[in-house]
């Protein structure tokens, strides 16, 4: 599946690039896709640990926990 090569290379990425939010923000929407949404959340709070202020993630955080309160 193109979703799990995404995921992998993904997750490649972040490895070398730790303390960039951008690559969990991308992690999240791709398993919202895969229809993993309690991981999509973590990759998201995860963006905001290392940015506050990122957008994306914060509209994605708000989205999910909506959609799964108490996560």
């Amino acid at each position: 599946r193109r979703f799990d090569l995404a995921e992998a290379e993904l997750r490649s990425y972040m490895a070398l690039r730790p303390l960039d939010s951008a690559g969990p923000v991308q992690l999240a929407q791709i398993l919202v896709s895969e229809g993993k949404p309690e991981d999509a959340l973590r990759a998201a709070q995860d963006a905001l640990k290392l940015n506050p202020r990122n957008d994306e993630a914060l509209k994605l955080v708000e989205a999910l926990q909506t959609k799964h309160p108490g996560k």
